[in-house]
């Protein structure tokens, strides 16, 4: 796997590691040290992370889906200075970027040619999702990666690739080691949502999905091959 620039989808689920608090700091500073040293691997990281530590909208009824959307949005900004400040306290450089202005907490993402420029020295974050309603944090990653021109989205999931069924439920499930964009449509395979396979389809970009924990020890996890590819054919 040849790749010079790359993005990380990290899901908020993934801040708790598995506890009851929102965020488990100590495993927050664990994982972005060792993404600092993907770093030395890759010209370029960026990273896009989701909120559903903090609000997951679509298990509550109380609240009308807009609504909800707007909270989810806003707990991807938190999840986003939260990795900065343990690439602070790490002494890794990291620049924090929100789809929208929210003024003296994060600035709105910049141009493309300044974030060129940053991206060379700092692990660039990025927070609020699209800042739409309606739209995942899948569709942000694809669109942040073809921003920076990443090669890959790598996404980190709680299993080792794409499977045709969920493999913690099912003994006979079927891992895809290589599959097409074309393919995970047609199947219908739970990867990341279709508006952003698509953007990924149209601009190129592999989806690489593996577990979280390969991050621990990227060098094992690639001679075992435990992750699956996503790429156009």
């Amino acid at each position: 796997m040849e790749y010079k620039r790359v993005l990380l989808k990290l899901s908020g689920e993934a801040l708790k590691n598995g506890k009851d608090d929102i965020v488990d700091f100590d495993y927050v500073l664990k994982l972005c040290n060792e993404i600092s040293k993907l770093n030395k691997k890759f010209i370029s990281i960026g990273i896009v992370v989701g909120g559903g530590n903090i609000w997951r909208g679509r298990e509550n009824t109380y609240i009308d889906s807009e609504s909800s959307d707007r909270i989810g949005i806003l707990g991807t900004s938190i999840n986003a200075l939260i990795l900065k400040s343990a690439f602070d306290k790490l002494k890794i450089n990291a620049c924090v970027y929100n789809s929208f202005d929210a003024k003296n907490i994060i600035d709105k993402v910049p141009s493309k040619e300044k974030l060129s420029i940053l991206n060379k020295e700092n692990i660039i974050i990025f927070g609020g999702g699209t800042g739409k309603v309606g739209c995942s944090t899948d569709t942000a990653a694809a669109l942040y990666a073809n921003l920076i021109d990443a090669d890959v989205i790598i996404k980190l999931t709680n299993v080792d690739g794409i499977y045709n069924m969920d493999p913690n439920k099912y003994t006979n499930a079927k891992k895809y080691d290589n599959i097409s964009f074309d393919e995970v449509i047609d199947k219908n395979l739970s990867v990341m949502d279709l508006s952003a396979i698509k953007i990924c389809r149209d601009n190129n970009i592999e989806i690489l999905v593996t577990n979280i924990n390969s991050l621990f020890n990227v060098e094992d996890a690639i001679s075992k091959k435990s992750y699956s590819i996503v790429k156009n054919k």
